[in-house]
Order: structure tokens, then sequence, then C-alpha cells
């Protein structure tokens, strides 16, 4: 996948959205329709506000230009791809008020049930039995 250089002169995609319009052209060219992540991933908002020239750092803005990056990212793919679903969930906050990058294994994230009811742990397993999923957690997307 080629990359553009952002706002800044980086060599990265200007905004999620533009990362999620050439993942989408991706996956409709070699498959893959699901996504899991935290609208205050302790990973991805730094990062994201690194490669948009800020400095690799976690403060308001940085977490809500990383939220609405997620949500219009999400909204895309949901139009553009059919069925589309996601998991989009709110573990427990760090000091720095941020979610957990990752709740694989035997993460208390991976069995811990969402308000809709579904843990992650359930959902990754219908997905992979080619059973029905269905979106999870869009209401933390606001």
């Amino acid at each position: 996948m080629a990359v553009n250089a952002g706002r800044h002169g980086h060599p990265f995609f200007k905004s999620l959205c533009e990362f999620a319009l050439r993942l989408i052209a991706h996956i409709q060219r070699n498959g893959c329709d699901r996504l899991i992540n935290s609208p205050l991933d302790e990973t991805l908002i730094p990062f994201q506000s690194c490669i948009q020239g800020y400095g690799y750092e976690v403060n308001e803005y940085s977490k809500k230009d990383y939220a609405d990056g997620l949500r219009e990212t999400v909204q895309t793919l949901m139009k553009s791809i059919p069925g589309y679903r996601c998991f989009i969930a709110e573990f427990k906050m760090n000091e720095d008020q941020t979610t957990a990058h990752t709740a694989l294994g035997h993460s208390e994230r991976f069995y811990k049930k969402t308000e809709e009811g579904i843990a992650l742990s359930e959902w990754i397993a219908a997905a992979v039995d080619g059973r029905q999923i269905q979106n999870v957690g869009l209401s933390l997307l606001k």
C-alpha cells in the first residue's frame, strides 16, 4: 500500500480516514471485514499524534482527534463494505485515561462482557466459526 506525505511532511497518511479509504480498497481486493479497537487506545493515540507531526504524546486533543478519526473510519468502512462488523470496546482506564492496546490471551478484557452482553472472546469465536456477528460498542463512537 503506497503512502503520501502527511500534512507535516511525514511519509504517512494525512488522516485516519485516508488510511481507511486505502484500507477499503485493499480489503475489497484481498478480503477482511472485521475491526477490533478502542476509542481510547493507549498505543494508537500517540502514534497518530506523532505521524501528524505533534510528537508522541497523549493529551485531551490527541485523544479527541483519535476518537473522531476512529468514528469516521468505522462509518466509512460500514458504508463501503457489505457485512462489515466491528467490536469497539472501552476497557478499564489506565493512569493517563486511555485503554490497553491489546485484549487477548488470559486478559480480563478478553472475557469481560460489554454493555451489549458480548465478550470479545465470544465475538472472535463466532467470527472464526463463520457465525453471524453484530457490531458491538458503536455507542462509544459518539
